[in-house]
């Protein structure tokens, strides 16, 4: 049994680490607190790169306690691989943290526990939540206001609510707003505007933070006007040559706004794969969900509930298809998983991570020259030795051929979309040499029969 404890920093170390072995239990009766004038059990203030893993439970004894754990100001934590159950409200509140991860926490309370959010966060921004089971009476995750880039992946929920669509609406009041501008008062496109702020949304995942709220702010001859920059990056996407860059970098006003120098349209010229790979992904995962009340009013069509909208310009040369389905407000972004109707997934947050990028999306094609054999070693090898040990997944061969018979070609299936756009930097094609031997790389494109 423990007893209330506040763990105060910050500390002398950039790392602390709390290991998790045991059972932790909160004393049961309320006169043990009577004197505890906190209204949190484990307290952990100004603590950052706080580290806490371990395989045992923390159990707050149910409706005889407060929130069972509280982060304040802890910057960069790593909550991992434990147990927390049976508080009588919060599991886990997150509050003023900048930089944080929690993955493989196991919640558990009864589903008519009243008010027991699993995971509760305000005014935080950058926390990646992921590959957890969330059991518990109300709210699996609640994301409250002043939070920013909250990355929920891989998350179990069930007993207790996902995130509902009308949360997720408040929570992109703001890109709902200038979405709206851009249709509504400016005249674009609604399928255009939805790839313009796509590639606001990535740029904000890229660090760029806080784009979307400065526009907000300004007048709509501004929001024309990066709008239009939006434009010239989607331009730069699909055109193979390198772009005819003006002095100012293309990105003048956009760059002005953040206050950065390192945006042009050569950074998605260098970037080419994985931004696309990234729109995309917001695309699906965001735009597809949080516009889904206005855009047949801006459209002027009428859409049944549970139906999707008619977009004009999809499928996409470069973003395929995206579905957008009108819901009910009161809609939970959940679906089946693992076989187990009580566990549900959660989905509906921003972007995917990297290891959820498709492999066709990671894959290189290489050639060879003809009487010069390169072999499976000497391709694996070489582009270690370029791009790291980690680099590649697999090297696919030429199949079905003799066994004396010469590979003329082969996969490169890579760990990360950045390692394509490293190898190509901008080029359709790049040549490489290995021992003596030359290979052409140029990004796969799966050929359907």
């Amino acid at each position: 049994m423990l007893q209330h404890f506040r763990f105060n920093g910050p500390c002398k170390s950039q790392n602390v680490k709390v290991q998790i072995l045991g059972k932790i239990v909160a004393p049961a009766s309320v006169e043990d607190w009577t004197d505890c004038k906190s209204e949190s059990w484990l307290c952990f203030y100004d603590v950052h790169g706080l580290i806490m893993q371990g395989s045992g439970t923390i159990d707050g004894q149910g409706s005889a306690w407060w929130k069972a754990m509280f982060l304040h100001s802890c910057n960069n934590f790593d909550l991992r691989e434990f147990t927390i159950q049976n508080s009588q409200k919060l599991h886990i509140s997150i509050n003023n943290c900048n930089g944080g991860s929690i993955s493989n926490i196991h919640i558990n309370s009864p589903a008519d526990s009243p008010n027991t959010d699993g995971i509760d966060i305000s005014y935080s921004t950058n926390v990646h939540i992921h590959d957890s089971l969330i059991k518990c009476g109300d709210d699996c995750i609640a994301i409250n206001g002043g939070c920013s880039n909250i990355n929920i992946t891989g998350v179990a929920c069930g007993p207790g609510h996902g995130i509902s669509l009308a949360e997720l609406h408040i929570y992109h009041r703001i890109d709902r707003e200038v979405f709206a501008r851009l249709v509504t008062t400016l005249m674009h496109d609604p399928a255009a505007s939805l790839l313009v702020l796509a590639v606001w949304l990535w740029l904000e995942e890229k660090g760029f933070s806080s784009l979307i709220s400065k526009m907000s702010k300004l007048s709509n001859q501004m929001v024309n006007v990066l709008a239009r920059e939006a434009v010239s990056c989607l331009n730069c996407l699909e055109s193979d040559q390198i772009p005819n860059v003006p002095p100012n970098g293309g990105m003048y006003f956009t760059s002005r706004l953040l206050d950065r120098t390192d945006l042009s349209l050569l950074f998605f010229y260098h970037n080419r794969f994985s931004t696309i790979v990234g729109v995309k992904n917001v695309l699906n995962n965001v735009c597809a969900k949080i516009f889904t009340d206005i855009l047949p009013l801006m459209m002027g069509i009428q859409v049944r509930l549970n139906q999707p909208i008619p977009m004009a310009g999809f499928p996409h040369r470069l973003f395929g298809d995206v579905e957008i389905v009108r819901r009910a407000m009161n809609y939970v972004e959940i679906q089946a998983a693992g076989g187990r109707d009580q566990i549900l997934q959660l989905w509906g947050m921003p972007v995917m991570p990297e290891n959820v990028v498709s492999e066709d999306d990671r894959t290189m094609f290489l050639t060879f020259s003809r009487g010069f054999r390169v072999t499976k070693n000497e391709v694996r090898g070489l582009f270690t030795r370029l791009y790291g040990l980690d680099a590649v997944a697999d090297v696919i061969m030429q199949e079905n051929i003799s066994d004396d018979a010469q590979p003329l070609f082969a996969r490169l299936i890579l760990n990360s979309i950045a390692t394509v756009d490293r190898m190509l930097n901008g080029r359709r094609i790049a040549k490489f040499r290995v021992n003596g031997k030359h290979i052409w790389a140029r990004k796969y494109e799966r050929r359907d029969v």
